[in-house]
C-alpha cells in the first residue's frame, strides 16, 4: 500500500458540498417560513369569517323578529337595541342568547374589549342580564337606520383578521350588510299574528 495515495474528498470538494447543503437548508427554511405565514393568515381569516357568521346570524334573527329598533351611543360607541312587540307573546321568538322573548323584551348588541356582546332584558324596567360574548374579535360596529318607508338597518362590522391589502379592503372598511325588520313590515302591512315560522 502506498502511503502517499489517500482516499477521501479534497478541501474544495468539501467546501462545494457545504455551500450546496447550506443553500438547500436556507431554501427549505424560506419555504417553511412562507408556509407558516400562509397558515397563520388562513387561520385568522377563518376566525374572522366565523365571527362574522355568528354575529350576522344573531343580529339578523333579533332584528327580523323585533318590532322596535334603535341605535344608542354610549361612551362614543354605537349599540343596537331591539325591542319585541306583542307578536312575541303569540309566536316563538328567540333572543340573542337563545331564550324565548316576550312582549317588551329588549336585546342590546354592543362592543366591549374588541368583542361583540349581547345583553337582554325581559322588559324595559326589568334587570339586565349580564352581557354574554357572541362574537370574537369584532373591533367596531356602526349602524344606520333605513330611511323613508324602509324598515331596517345597515350594519358595518370590522373584524380582526380580515384581508387589508390589494383589492381586499374588508379589513380596513369592514363588512356591511342590511337587515329588514320583517316583523315590523308584517305588522304595518296588516298581517295579524305574523310569525317566524320561516326563520
Amino acid at each position: 500500500m502506498n502511503p502517499l495515495k489517500q482516499a477521501g474528498f479534497s478541501l474544495v470538494e468539501l467546501m462545494i458540498a457545504m455551500t450546496i447543503s447550506l443553500t438547500l437548508i436556507l431554501a427549505c427554511t424560506s419555504v417553511y417560513s412562507s408556509l407558516q405565514s400562509s397558515i397563520d393568515r388562513s387561520q385568522k381569516l377563518s376566525n374572522a369569517q366565523e365571527s362574522l357568521r355568528g354575529a350576522h346570524y344573531l343580529l339578523a334573527r333579533s332584528i327580523r323578529q323585533g318590532e322596535g329598533l334603535s341605535i344608542d351611543v354610549i361612551s362614543g360607541k354605537q349599540q343596537i337595541v331591539i325591542t319585541y312587540g306583542a307578536e312575541a307573546d303569540e309566536n316563538l321568538f328567540y333572543g340573542c342568547l337563545g331564550e324565548q322573548q316576550m312582549s317588551g323584551a329588549i336585546n342590546t348588541f354592543k362592543i366591549s374589549n374588541d368583542h361583540l356582546y349581547c345583553e337582554t332584558k325581559a322588559s324595559a324596567g326589568a334587570p339586565t342580564t349580564p352581557s354574554k360574548l357572541v362574537a370574537l374579535d369584532v373591533l367596531s360596529i356602526s349602524a344606520s337606520l333605513a330611511t323613508g318607508t324602509k324598515k331596517g338597518i345597515d350594519i358595518n362590522l370590522k373584524v380582526a383578521g380580515m384581508p387589508t391589502g390589494g383589492a381586499d379592503t374588508m379589513g380596513v372598511t369592514g363588512f356591511t350588510f342590511s337587515l329588514a325588520m320583517r316583523q315590523r313590515i308584517l305588522i304595518d302591512a296588516g298581517v295579524s299574528g305574523g310569525s317566524n315560522t320561516s326563520l
